[in-house]
């Protein structure tokens, strides 16, 4: 039996869930699992007491008390726990969109060169302040009421707290390594410009049509058209609370070429009409 991870967290009391961290999951037992995964998010893991062990392709991956490791997304592993009595540590599960925005807002991470043979499973050894750093996030995962916001702070705090350290070369390859900066300026020139129609976009970006679709659907994990609607669909949501706006002027200015397509994309996405959106 394979278990999908993160998804089989996702209703236990010990984890919180956010936009794009996803899953932080604070595992704290005296129950030791032995289970095959797959991994379906990036993952973060800090042991504070016991060991975790992940094996992949016949390769096992030992994390001790006070270490803590980043495993690539989309691996099938064996996971085992291993404890004198309770286990105790901290799982942050995460998208490639954090990852992104981290990487932009700090030029430290930008001027690292990829390691080209970057493991799926890196460890690193870590020091008093990100155990402290750490252990400071437990109380804001059992609250469930901490604003969202500031749990995103602290993940981003905690990933300074590594990138940062004397042997932290390892993680910046690691973060490099998923980040080409290839595919860093693809996304650039996706999210940091306007486009009306697919065709549009794949015209401005100089890349033949078929690796363009490629390249899109392994970032996005859609379609650009998909993409492109959804885009529309959140502008339309901002136009009908802060303009004035009728409806059918949204739909155009939102490049929808009809007022049923936008009503029918809007209520698909969201579950209610534009006109009930726009009244509550």
């Amino acid at each position: 039996m394979i278990i999908e991870v993160p998804q089989c967290f996702l209703n236990n009391q010990n984890a919180t869930s956010l936009k794009d961290t996803n899953l932080m999951y604070h595992f704290n037992s005296f129950k030791f699992t032995e289970a095959n995964i797959h991994l379906n998010k990036h993952l973060f893991i800090y042991i504070f007491k016991g060991q975790k062990v992940f094996i992949d392709k016949d390769k096992e991956y030992i994390i001790n008390e006070k270490e803590c490791a980043f495993i690539l997304k989309d691996q099938y592993l064996k996971s085992k726990t291993i404890s004198k009595d309770k286990f105790d540590g901290i799982m942050i599960f995460f998208d490639d969109n954090l990852l992104l925005s981290i990487y932009k807002k700090y030029q430290l991470l930008q001027n690292i060169k990829p390691n080209k043979t970057s493991n799926n499973i890196t460890i690193l050894h870590t020091n008093s302040t990100l155990d402290n750093s750490l252990k400071s996030v437990l109380p804001y995962i059992k609250n469930k009421k901490t604003n969202k916001e500031l749990l995103q702070l602290k993940f981003e705090e905690i990933f300074l707290h590594i990138a940062l350290q004397n042997n932290s070369k390892k993680i910046l390859q690691y973060f490099k390594h998923i980040y080409s900066n290839k595919l860093y300026s693809f996304r650039s020139y996706i999210e940091d410009n306007t486009f009306a129609t697919v065709n549009e976009m794949i015209e401005q970006s100089n890349i033949h049509e078929v690796e363009f679709r490629r390249v899109f659907f392994d970032i996005y994990s859609t379609t650009p058209k998909e993409w492109l609607i959804k885009q529309s669909l959140e502008k339309s949501k901002q136009l009908l609370k802060n303009t004035t706006l009728n409806i059918t002027q949204i739909a155009y200015e939102c490049n929808f070429n009809s007022l049923s397509w936008f009503i029918k994309s809007f209520k698909k996405q969201y579950n209610i009409t534009p006109k009930q959106y726009a009244k509550n």
